[in-house]
């Protein structure tokens, strides 16, 4: 596993983690630790971290302000996005696996 992390990392290590910081429910740790081990550049993991976390951070941070009011504008538009960053983040982990399942065969 860390040795597809770090192919993926090196090749695409921008993209991948601002992906991995956009999809809510990837645990910060785990996904620090892939970077770590990986040829994954200081830069990109730093301006990938930055800009991913801040609009699910953002999210959270309106929908829990706004909780006392389920029904208010903020606290829906906040947890639609949370809703639909977790559903993309479904799609895309089942299309990567169906892919790879195409890949080998099985």
């Amino acid at each position: 596993m860390l040795l597809a992390a770090d192919g993926q990392l090196s090749r695409h290590g921008f993209r991948t983690m601002l992906a991995v910081r956009l999809f809510p429910g990837v645990p910060f740790a785990a996904a620090n630790y892939c970077a770590a081990v990986s040829r994954m550049g200081w830069l990109p993991f730093l301006l990938a971290t930055g800009i991913g976390s801040v609009p699910n951070t953002a999210a959270y941070v309106i929908a829990g302000s706004s909780a006392s009011s389920p029904t208010s504008p903020a606290f829906l538009i906040a947890m639609g996005f949370i809703a639909l960053s977790g559903l993309g983040a479904a799609v895309v982990a089942w299309r990567k696996r169906h892919r790879l399942r195409g890949q080998t065969g099985k």
